[in-house]
């Protein structure tokens, strides 16, 4: 096997590209939608399919946090807060919410 080295003895490390977690706010039906890029989404690149894109999020579910309860909530305005809220509700994007179900049962 060949030695990989750089000048005084550093080791070469091969790079490896991976793509980051977006979410993007749709053009035409305003909505959130969650997709990967290796590049920053940037006007020419992601202009046509997107108006504001949010990101990169570390993992998937901090992204679908966000696509899911991101709009109009103060609560989850940034990425910081998407990843932290869905570490605190873990199930909360794997169910449907429902809002009245959840009301009814508590009142009973």
């Amino acid at each position: 096997m060949r030695d990989r080295t750089r000048g005084e003895g550093e080791i070469e490390m091969p790079t490896v590209t991976r793509s980051k977690i977006f979410v993007g706010y749709t053009s035409e039906p305003l909505k959130l939608e969650r997709f990967k890029s290796i590049d920053v989404p940037t006007h020419a690149s992601h202009g046509d399919k997107y108006r504001a894109v949010i990101g990169p999020f570390r993992t998937a579910r901090g992204a679908e946090f966000m696509r899911v309860f991101g709009v109009g909530n103060p609560h989850c305005r940034c990425v910081a807060d998407a990843e932290r809220l869905a570490k605190l509700y873990p199930n909360a994007t794997s169910v449907p919410y429902r809002p009245m179900e959840l009301d009814a049962k508590v009142s009973k």
